[in-house]
């Protein structure tokens, strides 16, 4: 797979002690990957149940929010759907913490 594409985040200043970071983002994908399972077959190969095979131009979008506190606790979540303009789109949906020590 190839990406082209840039995200964008904005620090807003929340509180005294929490600094909110929104972002968004949109990408441009090709991959190299093939949507012709009988061709996976004719190979001898078993097929892939549940990854899709892509091949081909796709758009993503992307977005979410991460939040800084004073203690340097971080948090995050978002959400992402790849796949648009192709024959298969995909949620993900994230969220990480960490805590330092």
């Amino acid at each position: 797979m190839r990406t082209a594409g840039n995200r964008v985040s904005y620090p807003i200043p929340w509180l005294d002690s929490v600094l909110l970071a929104p972002y968004a983002g949109v990408y441009a994908d090709y991959y190299f990957t093939r949507d012709d399972a009988a061709a996976i077959i004719a190979a001898g190969g078993v097929p892939l149940a549940s990854t899709p095979l892509l091949q081909g131009w796709s758009a993503r979008v992307t977005g979410g929010i991460g939040a800084r506190l004073a203690s340097g606790t971080t948090i995050g979540f978002g959400a992402e759907l790849g796949g648009i303009g192709g024959n298969t789109q995909i949620w993900t949906f994230t969220g990480r913490a960490r805590i330092p020590f």
